[in-house]
């Protein structure tokens, strides 16, 4: 009999170690992604406007109107003349004018293809950390009057670097996109009978329950796209890392020297004034060097130099998209050095694919419409995450950190939907590209949200997430008068995503404070 006992009571323990187990694991997960949900709604939020990266510039600067020419087109207008095309000028007659009437006289620099940004081109270099930038029309060769903090590229940097130093801010979110990585990870192993959890949605068993359900539902059928954008926004992030970790392995820890065998190394100049190439000829020698090559960006390197060089970078069209880099010597238009990524095995194609599968630039207008909307399906799992949390503290209150971790998350929501609607619709009232504006925005943001958590928490339709969804649908409705179909689409799903966030919030805490009552009468 005795034995019979211990023989029971083991049994009977092991459920209840896994069960321990599967509560550690819920535990974990809940506490470091609230823990750290003002950071990654930051960069999942900017992460889904990032995706109309263009199109946000054309919303803010209309005259940069989006069209179907390039660099490529250039020669067809020249060639091709037609009534019904404005011809561009050359590529060479533009840096000439540049240099010659605008003052861009560096001996480094890049031009980049108004394909991506808007019907412009950028002239930029970078000069002892100071950022040069010359945006010029190309048909008249005129400068455009054209802010430097275009919301657009703030918003990508935001993504990018969270306006960070750009080595530090980089390394922040590919540590972020592990964070998240780990989430799924843990959230995936955090819930028991899985295979229900893809389907099974439980409306009668009450509103609590109801969200756990959703919360797994949309996280299990998500799960393959947010594993996917979080693990190449942590191989991104920390690419350095890599590369420090494959220097040290294969170059004897020189990042010169793998740097150089992957993208070349560029002379120092000679000095002196040259006859060179014309930057155009050059082009077409770049295109004749892949079938179906697409070129983004032209760096020049020692200009009129002897020692002049000049490198075309951008992808292959025909597929999924692939960064391909050859660099001539622009005195005798000879190729110096040739960056093939489908011939550096796996880690070339890596570095290639990785920009290409997180911003979906592999693909036109409906993949970005798939990766947005897939983006708020992620966004409705972290917000009814943090429901989650609040019922399994058993109505406990939440703890100071807590509660400032939910105020910052609110301020982020509030502040880019703001920023959205200045940066889309009415930006000639104030510029969220701008970083003091930007700043002053979070401030008000920031405000708001304390003052209304303290004072006027018993208006739940005052709430900060409430209020960034009405000022996403208004901006929505001023977008289709204004009519940018494409604006508005983006504006309202998002504006309804956080007002059906904020409404089932609101039901699940009544439903818990009637609970709580009825134990309290008993």
């Amino acid at each position: 009999m005795v034995n019979q006992s211990k023989h029971n009571k083991n049994q009977n323990s092991k459920p209840q170690k896994f069960s321990l187990n599967i509560q550690n694991f819920t535990r974990v997960h809940r506490q470091v992604g609230i823990l750290f949900m003002p950071l990654l709604l930051i960069i999942v939020i900017t992460g889904g406007w990032s995706l109309f990266r263009a199109e946000l510039m054309e919303w803010q600067f209309p005259k940069f109107e989006l069209a179907e020419t390039s660099f490529e087109n250039n020669q067809k207008e020249t060639e091709l003349p037609s009534s019904e095309t404005i011809e561009r000028k050359s590529l060479q007659e533009l840096v000439d004018i540049a240099r010659n009437e605008h003052g861009f006289n560096f001996s480094d620099f890049s031009i980049h293809d108004k394909e991506r940004f808007g019907n412009f081109l950028l002239f930029f270099n970078k000069t002892d950390g100071q950022e040069n930038l010359l945006f010029m029309d190309p048909v008249t060769g005129e400068a455009l009057d054209s802010s430097q903090a275009s919301f657009s590229e703030t918003v990508y940097d935001l993504h990018l670097k969270l306006l960070l130093p750009s080595s530090f801010g980089k390394y922040l979110v590919g540590l972020m996109g592990l964070l998240l990585t780990y989430l799924i990870a843990t959230g995936f192993l955090a819930h028991k009978n899985i295979g229900k959890n893809f389907y099974q949605l439980r409306l009668h068993k009450g509103r609590q329950i109801f969200t756990t359900d959703l919360h797994k539902l949309l996280g299990n059928w998500s799960l393959v796209f947010t594993a996917l954008m979080s693990i190449t926004g942590a191989l991104l992030g920390i690419f350095m890392l890599i590369l420090l970790v494959l220097a040290l392995a294969a170059y004897g820890g020189d990042v010169k020297a793998l740097f150089a065998d992957f993208l070349g190394t560029q002379p120092q100049p000679v000095g002196g004034i040259v006859d060179y190439m014309s930057l155009d000829s050059l082009y077409q020698l770049a295109l004749q060097q892949w079938e179906g090559y697409k070129i983004s960006v032209i760096e020049i390197h020692n200009y009129a130099d002897p020692a002049m060089r000049v490198t075309f970078e951008g992808e292959l069209m025909n597929g999924f998209l692939t960064q391909q880099h050859v660099t001539f010597d622009a005195i005798n238009g000879g190729v110096t050095f040739i960056t093939d990524f489908t011939d550096k095995g796996a880690g070339g194609y890596m570095y290639s694919a990785l920009p290409s599968l997180h911003f979906a630039s592999y693909g036109g207008l409906w993949l970005k419409l798939i990766y947005w909307f897939l983006t708020l399906i992620l966004l409705l799992v972290m917000v009814t995450g943090i429901t989650i949390k609040s019922l399994r503290l058993k109505q406990q209150p939440f703890s100071i950190a807590d509660r400032i971790v939910i105020a910052l998350s609110q301020a982020v929501v509030l502040t880019a939907s703001i920023a959205v609607l200045f940066g889309t619709t009415i930006t000639s009232t104030a510029n969220p590209g701008d970083y003091q504006t930007l700043g002053i925005l979070t401030l008000i943001a920031l405000l708001y949200t304390i003052i209304q958590r303290i004072w006027l928490a018993q208006y739940t339709w005052l709430n900060s997430v409430a209020l960034a969804g009405y000022i996403l649908v208004l901006t929505g409705i001023i977008a289709l008068i204004q009519g940018k179909i494409l604006v508005m689409t983006l504006c309202v799903s998002l504006g309804f995503l956080w007002l059906f966030s904020q409404k089932l919030s609101t039901l699940v805490a009544s439903a818990a404070d009637r609970k709580s009552s009825r134990r309290k009468s008993l």
